[in-house]
């Protein structure tokens, strides 16, 4: 007789990304969450300490080429690029599918920029409220809300510094990009490539090779000026891209992904593998350490990390955690709290760090910050963001199936009603 506990691995082993798909147990809401506080984290070493607390940052030193904050808004990215495809695929309507993601990026958005200019702005400004309002910079300010990047910072708010702890709201950043993938994926939907395989390979591959070429170019002696001007736009734009869109090809392959912990151990190994300790250590072992890349000039180790994050964050979001799982699904029970968290976590960071920052440990520092956050995530989605979410309706091919069963039933009478007519 079979082991039971044998024939659960068994089953277990041969479950394909497809298959799990099929089923609402999974992780997302929790992984968005916790990358969201992930953020504010790394955030804070440069907000507490301006550029040099880069240099601090955990994730940083050890890999040599991103941060905390950056491995999250990949996380992100690639969640989206897997979700809002399927979101298309399901109901491939043009209207419908803007609206929803408009719909769901643009309140919590507006409320986040209203919060920062007509409230955390005038506390902390230096200047004047009636030239406050005046300025150009609130004007600039308040195109953040339409996903118009332009400045992060405020007229007189912080002014005294020149790196990111004059940004009131640094993470604003990467909105834009994702609404361009969005846009992306709606161009490609409309076109009939989304669902052809060898189209989404193509744009990951280009994106990927597109990012190499830029790093390449701006790490030359002489960077080119327009490459240099739009450094932020053109290098993470290319990266997340190849991310997001890796997350798409997941869904196109989902019955081919198996979900296998061999695979998972294996992608783990070589992201460890590509950290800029672990290439130093080996290159001293076998004894050419001039080898190991300079600390920031990791970037072949960041080009294999980018490549495996993807099956990592799927396999995260599809295994059953154990003991874990009630602690994780007690943390998004009461909403989805990670676009606020992302959205507020910064400028409440610099609210702590402006005020009491310099007057409490570090790590205060932080879990104050994650405190306050989390408390405006809560406002933020129970009075805004799902407020208008419940303005989204069934999906357009849902309502289009049921205008059609109504009229073959209207049909159907006219017919048998006719029958009856030529009956008589």
């Amino acid at each position: 007789m079979s082991n039971p506990i044998d024939q659960s691995l068994r089953l277990s082993s041969v479950e394909t990304l497809g298959s799990r798909l099929k089923s609402r147990d999974n992780n997302f809401d929790a992984m968005r969450l916790l990358a969201a506080f992930a953020v504010i984290v790394s955030h804070a070493y440069p907000i507490a300490w301006g550029s040099i607390g880069n240099d601090s940052e955990p994730y940083l030193k050890l890999s040599g080429y991103c941060s905390i904050g950056e491995i999250s808004v990949s996380i992100f990215f690639i969640v989206s690029g897997l979700l809002v495809a399927r979101s298309f695929i399901s109901d491939p309507n043009l209207m419908s599918f803007m609206k929803k993601r408009l719909l769901r990026i643009l309140p919590g958005l507006m409320a986040c920029v209203l919060f920062c200019m007509l409230i955390m702005g005038p506390i902390f400004t230096q200047w004047k409220l009636a030239d406050y309002f005046k300025a150009k910079e609130f004007r600039d300010f308040s195109r953040n809300a339409i996903l118009l990047p332009n400045h992060y910072d405020l007229p007189g708010v912080f002014e005294e510094f020149d790196d990111q702890r004059a940004a009131v709201n640094g993470s604003l950043w990467s909105l834009p990009l994702e609404f361009v993938m969005y846009v992306a994926v709606l161009g490609l939907g409309l076109a009939g490539l989304l669902k052809k395989n060898w189209a989404c390979v193509f744009v990951v591959i280009a994106s990927f090779v597109g990012w190499i070429v830029i790093e390449k170019l701006l790490h030359q002696p002489v960077p080119p000026a327009i490459i240099k001007k739009q450094q932020a736009w053109l290098e993470q734009g290319s990266r997340l891209s190849a991310l997001f869109f890796a997350g798409t090809l997941m869904l196109l392959y989902k019955d081919s992904i198996a979900l296998k912990f061999r695979y998972f151990a294996v992608c783990l190994l070589l992201m460890v593998l590509s950290w800029q300790t672990s290439i130093a250590s080996i290159c001293g072992i076998i004894g050419h350490a001039q080898w190991a890349p300079a600390p920031g000039n990791n970037f072949a180790g960041y080009y294999v990390f980018a490549a495996v994050l993807p099956y990592i964050v799927m396999y995260l979001a599809f295994a059953r955690m154990g003991i874990f799982k009630p602690v994780l699904q007690s943390a998004t029970k009461w909403g989805d709290f990670s676009y606020g968290v992302y959205l507020y976590g910064y400028p409440v960071e610099q609210m702590v760090c402006r005020t009491i920052g310099d007057r409490i440990p570090f790590w205060a520092f932080i879990g104050l910050s994650c405190l306050g956050t989390l408390v405006l995530a809560i406002l933020s989605w129970h009075l805004v963001e799902k407020q208008f979410l419940r303005m989204k309706k069934h999906p357009t091919h849902i309502g289009a199936e049921k205008k059609q069963e109504r009229m073959n039933h209207e049909k159907h009478e006219s017919h048998e009603k006719d029958l009856k007519r030529v009956a008589v």
